[in-house]
């Protein structure tokens, strides 16, 4: 919308917002820059690292330990949540069927009549 106000000077911010149905006071905050935080990126970088070296089953409790133990990071879990949330990381521990290792255990160990 932009560069539609720009290659057409007759159009007004006011008719083009009209047109494609936007707020003016969004349009204006969209096309602000937003500074880029430094710091969020260095700190979702480690929380990566923390989550794949731990085989993607680290939850938010277990890199807000790791980021205060290790990398002297306070952090709360919340605030970890939300950002493993925005990259999209999901712990998941995996289980082992223990109906099926239960089940060869007393095979082997009892006589089956038949």
């Amino acid at each position: 919308m932009k560069t539609l106000a720009e290659q057409d000077r007759q159009l007004s911010t006011r008719k083009l917002c009209d047109l494609f149905g936007v707020v003016r006071s969004s349009y204006y905050y969209g096309i602000q820059t937003k500074p880029i935080d430094i710091e969020r990126i260095r700190l979702k970088t480690l929380i990566r690292q923390i989550f794949n070296d731990s085989k993607q089953s680290a939850g938010a409790r277990t890199v807000v330990a790791i980021l205060a133990n290790k990398h002297e990071i306070t952090l709360t879990r919340y605030l970890a949540s939300k950002l493993m949330k925005g990259m999209g990381l999901m712990s998941c521990q995996l289980k082992t069927c223990l109906h099926g290792a239960w089940w060869a255990l007393v095979s082997q160990t009892l006589p089956i009549a038949l």
